[in-house]
């Protein structure tokens, strides 16, 4: 007890739900435990700058942040209450829940307990690990934007070693494509959604921290250049559509005017267009490979294109989710990774999964599986209330983007894609606190 101070213990169950009595349980933590909570900062900041850059970096300072939030079990276990009574929590609770159990029938056991883990060691522990010192959101949101910015500093050079004739090392790894730099992994999709969220938090940055306009816009270029560069078109139409919307509920709150929406508009793109024509060439094949690969399907032809091949997935995916018998494929599911063994007609190749989250959990989990999970996405994405602060504007539009990255991509299967929604779910809960802290609206 020497380690802990003696304050006042708030009250904590059943979990209070107004937003002061939210704030004093986590000054309650800050209180009883000073020391603690400045490990605490330092920890979670590092875990948010390494979620964006790679698998092993993120758990590693999650496996660092999960020991220290152990040991400090007797000081936060009050703090964390109204996390584990939220809706958005439980959403996330009961749909993981469903996919882990439905492993017991799954024809590939082995990838179910893989996809698995990545929900119940980092997606689901990282609301309860961030929530004590979620006051101090500002660090952690620029911890994350400094672990973007060292990704995009990687990519650039990437492109920048075969022109300067010098060879890959650690610190610039091979891309699997070298019209394609991703960063410090392999898959540009996973590494995109990260920037496509950064130049989101960038923009709001610019309009709400007049002294921080340089860097802003220095970040938010940084972004929008490794969402082009990478090629992930996926993460191309989300950022689009969520960029709008955010832009939109932001006007609508009257925090940004139109005649600065006309500004940033023509930015991003002129940003967009200098971004592209370093990889031009290949960014037109990608973009012509959509419509003749949809015209093979109609016309019943076989090409080799990485659009059609997906396109087949998710066709041959989704049409096996319903066949017979109907309680055990299409209500349940054929188990948590299985979509695996999905085989395309006519065609020997495969993946992993069929790169459309909403069809690989339809084929995996059943309909109950999909119906969880899309009331989980709905919920992070419903205001809390009347007109949205600039907090939950910007949550809402993170949901957006992930979820219109999750149609032509499997990011729940990824446990830094998944974390990063239990992060935009987590901001977005507890937005309302946030603006009792600072106050005002914002």
């Amino acid at each position: 007890m020497a380690f802990y101070r003696d304050v006042p213990k708030p009250h904590c169950w059943p979990p209070p739900t107004d937003a002061g009595s939210i704030q004093s349980l986590i000054e309650y933590a800050k209180e009883r435990d000073p020391r603690g909570d400045k490990i605490h900062i330092v920890f979670a900041c590092l875990f948010m700058a390494c979620l964006p850059l790679a698998t092993a970096p993120a758990s590693i300072s999650m496996t660092a942040l999960v020991v220290l939030s152990l040991l400090r079990m007797p000081v936060l276990w009050r703090t964390i209450t109204p996390v584990l009574t939220s809706k958005a929590y439980l959403a996330m609770f009961i749909w993981a829940a469903w996919s882990t159990v439905s492993i017991f029938w799954s024809t590939d056991k082995t990838m179910g307990l893989d996809h698995a883990s990545s929900m119940w060691f980092m997606a689901l522990p990282l609301p309860l690990l961030l929530w004590p010192v979620i006051d101090r959101w500002k660090w952690l949101i620029g911890a994350f934007l400094l672990g973007v910015a060292i990704q995009n500093f990687v990519q650039i050079g990437q492109m920048l070693m075969p022109l300067l004739d010098f060879q890959y090392c650690e610190l610039f790894p091979e891309p699997k494509s070298r019209n394609r730099p991703s960063g410090l992994t392999s898959h540009p999709g996973n590494s995109t959604i990260f920037m496509a969220c950064a130049a989101m938090i960038w923009l709001l940055v610019s309009v709400k921290i007049p002294k921080l306009k340089f860097v802003s816009w220095v970040g938010l270029s940084l972004s929008v250049f490794g969402i082009v560069i990478a090629q992930s078109r996926g993460v191309w139409l989300g950022f689009t559509l969520s960029m709008l919307l955010l832009i939109t509920l932001l006007v609508k709150n009257k925090t940004i005017s139109i005649k600065r929406v006309g500004w940033i508009g023509l930015s991003v793109v002129i940003l967009s267009a200098v971004s592209s024509s370093f990889v031009f060439n290949n960014i037109t094949k990608r973009i012509k490979d959509i419509p003749i690969a949809f015209d093979a399907i109609a016309h019943g032809e076989e090409i080799k294109s990485g659009t059609y091949v997906r396109i087949k997935w998710w066709k041959t995916t989704f049409e096996q989710s319903f066949e017979s018998p109907f309680v055990k494929n299409v209500l349940v599911g054929h188990g948590l990774g299985s979509s695996g063994h999905v085989r395309c007609s006519g065609s020997t190749q495969s993946a992993s999964h069929p790169h459309n989250a909403f069809v690989q959990i339809l084929y995996e989990c059943g309909l109950v599986g999909l119906a969880l999970f899309i009331w989980m996405i709905l919920i992070v994405m419903r205001p809390q209330y009347g007109n949205q602060s600039s907090f939950q504007a910007m949550a809402i539009a993170l949901a957006v983007c992930w979820t219109m990255v999750a149609l032509f991509d499997g990011g729940q299967n990824s446990g830094r894609v998944l974390t990063l929604f239990a992060m935009i779910a987590l901001f977005h809960f507890v937005s309302p606190v946030l603006q009792t802290i600072h106050g005002s609206r914002d």
